[in-house]
């Protein structure tokens, strides 16, 4: 089954925006799919990855027109401890170079989660921070037993009784 962004969501997050492209980068933005937020904005697949290409050609126009800032935003300061100076553009974006993306392990499209804490700014994948969060919940719930399997379970026996009494 394929699960729909709900509408309270995607104007919690893209209701500010005035254009449908900018509607699609908000959602992008918030880690949905491609396919996602075509079809919360009705729209195809191919619109919305013509959003998403045609943002990546005019980042890269950008970097060719500055190539003294493109070069020094790949170039890691310290590339054993994968420490990068970035820039900051007009429209507030950080460009991260593709040697950062493969350290962190993240490929264009992955959601990330950025933490601000103290004045600095930590960036992972969001597949990892969920591996964190479901450790952590399964730490401190008391027993062994799966949630996930105890939900199927009850959802299994709620089935039939259902059919029993239908």
């Amino acid at each position: 089954m394929i699960a729909a962004i709900p509408d309270l969501e995607v104007e919690r997050i893209a209701g500010k925006c005035r254009t449908i492209s900018d509607k699609a980068r908000a959602l992008l933005k918030a880690g949905y799919s491609i396919g996602d937020t075509a079809r919360a904005l009705d729209r195809s697949y191919q619109q919305i990855r013509q959003v998403v290409k045609g943002d990546e050609a005019r980042m890269a126009r950008n970097a060719d027109a500055d190539p003294a800032s493109a070069n020094e935003a790949a170039r890691p300061i310290d590339p054993a401890a994968a420490i990068f100076r970035l820039s900051v553009d007009d429209a507030g974006k950080l460009i991260l170079p593709a040697s950062l993306l493969s350290v962190l392990n993240v490929e264009p499209g992955d959601a990330v989660i950025v933490e601000a804490k103290d004045g600095r700014m930590s960036l992972s994948p969001a597949r990892l921070a969920m591996a964190q969060a479901q450790e952590l919940i399964g730490r401190l719930l008391p027993g062994a037993e799966s949630l996930s399997e105890s939900l199927l379970a009850d959802r299994r026996r709620e089935q039939a009784r259902e059919r029993g009494n239908g």
